[in-house]
């Protein structure tokens, strides 16, 4: 694994009250929890109209999840105060950092930002910038910021499994550990749950199992138009409708439930 210099820089202003708030302090720990501390180190700061250097770059777990939870929304939203002014911002702590530079930059809202100042301060110590937006598409300049540093953006983030995803996914990059894309056929059968065992070839690591519930779009089913049929001594005809969906079906045999 390589080792990281990891500034989060997160969005503190009146607008991340309540659930984002909490999105954002969740998705944070839990990248906390996945760096390897043994050989990198990470920083919090913050910004709403003003700028703060929370933690800075150390290697105590404890101390990073306890500066997390403090985080209170307050103020207005300026993204050079975030970046790079009053000595505060995210890129200011970064460049003293002792291994390869990342900054995780989160925000809510929109902000007064200087691209290229930003640009040319993060190119100066070959950081790389990550931006996050909540409920909302990244701005033009956010965009300029990470394509110009080999970062990315991901945006209109709402629920707590996207942001911890992503937090997770820049951090394995960052890494070195390029996430991959497995695709499958599944075998037909009855319901959607389904399990999936990953393993390899030579067996050397042990296999794991995933559930995972298919798309109903992908389930070859057959469809009745009665829900039950019930018999008694008479004889007599009841039509029954039954429509395949998306694929071919055969029937082989019908049974009862009950049978006399």
């Amino acid at each position: 694994l390589k080792q990281l210099s990891l500034v989060l820089t997160m969005d503190i202003s009146g607008s991340m009250q309540g659930p984002y708030m909490k999105l954002a302090k969740s998705a944070a720990k839990a990248i906390v929890n996945k760096l390897p501390l043994d050989i990198s180190e990470c920083a919090i700061t913050s910004f709403d109209d003003a700028s703060f250097v929370n933690a800075d770059f150390t290697i105590d777990k404890n101390r990073l999840l306890q500066t997390i939870e403090a985080l209170t929304p307050a103020g207005g939203t300026n993204y050079n105060k975030g970046f790079n002014k009053a000595n505060a911002g995210g890129l200011d702590i970064l460049k003293n950092g002792l291994h390869e530079k990342v900054l995780i930059f989160l925000t809510d809202g929109y902000g007064d930002v200087s691209p290229l100042e930003i640009i040319q301060k993060a190119k100066s110590m070959s950081a790389k910038v990550y931006v996050i937006t909540l409920a909302m598409r990244a701005p033009e300049e956010l965009k300029r910021i990470v394509e110009a540093t080999n970062g990315n953006y991901y945006e209109n983030i709402i629920t707590q499994e996207e942001i911890e995803t992503v937090y997770l996914s820049i951090l394995y990059r960052s890494q070195g550990l390029i996430p991959s894309t497995v695709e499958w056929t599944s075998t037909p059968g009855c319901g959607y749950l389904k399990a999936l065992v990953f393993g390899e070839k030579k067996n050397t690591i042990k296999s794991t199992v995933a559930q995972y519930a298919a798309p109903s779009k992908n389930i070859v089913r057959l469809v009745s138009d009665q829900s039950t049929l019930t018999f008694n001594a008479s004889t007599k005809e009841i039509p029954v409708s039954l429509k395949a969906i998306n694929g071919d079906y055969s029937i082989a045999a019908f049974n009862s439930s009950k049978p006399f």
